[in-house]
């Protein structure tokens, strides 16, 4: 990427190499796997008032995978356009790792998307921000976004996403407590919110400004996630009928048009509504679908 300036308009697929390219380069893992010995804010408004520990590399399971083989073509489980903005927010809000490249760097990361702009947010290294950035480096020069990494850069369900990386202060940004309760404590010191270029995956690209959008259930989330919890149980088997499995202490984290998002021991579960929750009014009958309640 060095020698390449940022260019105002979206990029075209030539900007993207292609997924599964990168072998070769230097792999350096982010351990964000450490505990914090306090609680935050956003654990309080879930309803988890113990301290967030580290738990292994992360699994991801989705409610409707057994519905794709029967959908139209072109279309998802749940009837949305594979070619469409909507679909790629969908991938994007059901993964939380990625694989980062920078230059020669492919970095394992894990992410949280920000509720109120629905950028992505999350730990990495130093030398990722412009400001720390070698002499030799562009300083204006985008990074890539593997979701959910690079082996399965033709899949149907592959994001790469040009970005450029802002520094952030997890301590005061609404991501910070957010990403503690998905995945515990961050040991890398620099945090960046990333700028969404444009997204691509097999059969479309987009802008950022087109596919990326807030949170729309953010005003009730933390009330949502705090009553499920009272149920673990019940939680409990949601994961068994969506996924398979059953998971010990599950905990709700997040709640968004799409589907809600279940820490487990073993990583983070998606359950995923059959149609989207646009407004508070859709909730209820979303989550009594999955056998949840929830009254506004």
């Amino acid at each position: 990427m060095a020698g390449r300036r940022r260019s105002s308009r979206p990029a075209s697929p030539e900007h993207f190499s292609p997924g599964g390219s990168h072998k070769n380069h230097n792999t350096k893992t982010c351990d964000h796997g450490a505990e914090r010995s306090a609680p935050c804010s956003f654990l309080r408004g879930v309803g988890d008032n113990s301290a967030c520990a580290g738990v292994p590399w992360w699994q991801y399971f989705t409610v409707d995978a057994h519905e794709h083989a029967r959908t139209p073509p072109g279309r998802d489980g749940h009837g949305v356009d594979r070619a469409s903005p909507a679909y790629g927010l969908r991938l994007l809000r059901r993964h939380h790792s990625c694989k980062l490249r920078f230059g020669e760097l492919l970095i394992d990361c894990r992410y949280v998307l920000d509720p109120g702009t629905g950028r992505p947010v999350m730990p990495v290294p130093m030398q990722v921000l412009c400001e720390h950035r070698s002499p030799t480096d562009d300083p204006d020069a985008e990074v890539v976004m593997f979701v959910p990494d690079d082996s399965v850069g033709e899949s149907a369900e592959a994001l790469q996403i040009l970005a450029v990386p802002e520094s952030i202060e997890p301590r005061t940004h609404e991501a910070g407590d957010r990403y503690l309760v998905y995945h515990g404590a961050a040991t890398e010191r620099a945090w960046a919110a990333f700028h969404v270029q444009s997204v691509r995956w097999p059969g479309a690209v987009v802008s950022g400004d087109e596919m990326l959008r807030s949170n729309e259930l953010r005003g009730v989330e933390p009330k949502v996630c705090k009553a499920l919890n009272a149920d673990p149980a019940r939680v409990g088997a949601a994961c068994q009928r969506a996924t398979g499995t059953t998971p010990t202490m599950p905990m709700v984290v997040g709640v968004d048009p799409d589907g809600i998002d279940i820490r487990a021991r073993f990583g983070v579960i998606r359950i995923e509504f059959v149609a989207p929750a646009l407004a508070v009014e859709d909730l209820p009958k979303r989550l009594q679908a999955l056998g949840l309640a929830w009254a506004p």
